[in-house]
């Protein structure tokens, strides 16, 4: 993952491990996860198209970067979408993030039960575009 770069994927600058625990050293997103402004900004939902489009289109160009590489996220959900109060969407959390070969299929069992794919769930073959 650390050799894939792009404006829309979050960086990992270090990582380290101490105990149990492992510390992940990357840019401050100031402005929290798209979960966090939903409900504490937004609970009723943000009802601007222009905004709603911009956090697509920068989320999409980092699934985009993503699936070029043969890689996929495989937990995309508000949570792990970062936003900066400069402007700037990242995809984060690449815990769950697998490499696949093209026209490669997984069939393992992961990501976030209410943001699973159908194929996910019903524990059949998938690929990236899940």
């Amino acid at each position: 993952m650390s050799s894939v770069q792009h404006d829309n994927l979050i960086r990992t600058y270090s990582t380290c491990a101490n105990g149990h625990k492992i510390y992940i050293v990357m840019p401050l997103m100031n402005a929290g996860s798209l979960n966090q402004i939903l409900s504490y900004k937004f609970p009723q939902g943000i009802r601007d198209v222009s905004v709603i489009a911009t956090l697509m289109r920068y989320s999409l160009e980092g699934l985009k970067c993503l699936n070029k590489n043969n890689l996929f996220h495989r937990d995309i959900k508000a949570g792990n979408i970062l936003l900066s109060t400069d402007g700037s969407v990242k995809l984060g959390d690449f815990g769950v993030a697998a490499c696949i070969k093209p026209d490669a299929k997984k069939n393992s069992f992961v990501g976030s039960l209410n943001w699973m794919a159908p194929e996910v769930i019903a524990r059949e073959d998938y690929d990236y575009k899940v």
